[in-house]
């Protein structure tokens, strides 16, 4: 039998998720906000917010250090899902240094109040802002591949991936289980 996530692995997978969607909304709708002192509260936020998250990743990988991986499945989904769990920590990593770099290029100025330090000229500032959300737009893509995953693995091949990581889903697992044990 596989083990669970324990709560730390749990709360640090929740707090990546609903930090990196929000970081993603407030990225791509921003820009609708006219120019002006509002606008540069919300990349301000924007910013600080991308700083928790790398805090919480900072967490995980101190997590995953100390912790074995919970699936040591040989065959082609165990790989998968190394592959996937390599990609989704590169591009999360990729993200949070082009954002700094990117609020550097733009001499931001937080809550106009404190403004970084210029790194490079207009079109390195193009650059990076280009590359920081191209980046973004890939980790979005292997979150939703990773989460579809999820799903598939629940309703699908009725495993215990996703319960391993819901708390909720472990007891109706385990009564799905003995149901199942007791027809048998």
């Amino acid at each position: 039998m596989k083990r669970d996530y324990d709560d730390l692995a749990v709360r640090l997978h929740c707090a990546s998720a609903a930090l990196v969607l929000l970081l993603f909304a407030m990225g791509r709708l921003t820009g609708l906000i006219p120019r002006g002192p509002a606008r540069v509260d919300v990349w301000s936020a924007h910013l600080l917010i991308g700083l928790a998250l790398a805090g919480v990743f900072a967490m995980r990988i101190a997590w995953r250090l100390k912790t074995p991986p919970l699936s040591d499945d040989p065959g082609p989904l165990g790989g998968a899902a190394r592959w996937m769990h390599a990609a989704l920590y590169g591009a999360l990593g990729l993200v949070l240094v082009l954002g700094v770099i990117n609020a550097f290029a733009h001499a931001f100025p937080l809550f106009n109040r404190v403004k970084l330090p210029q790194l490079g000229g207009a079109g390195f500032r193009e650059t990076a802002n280009l590359w920081h959300g191209t980046a973004a737009n890939l980790l979005v893509a292997l979150v939703s591949a990773h989460a579809a995953a999820a799903v598939l693995h629940h309703l699908w091949l009725e495993d215990r991936v996703l319960a391993r990581m819901i708390p909720a889903l472990r007891e109706e697992a385990g009564l799905k289980r003995s149901q199942n044990e007791n027809e048998a």
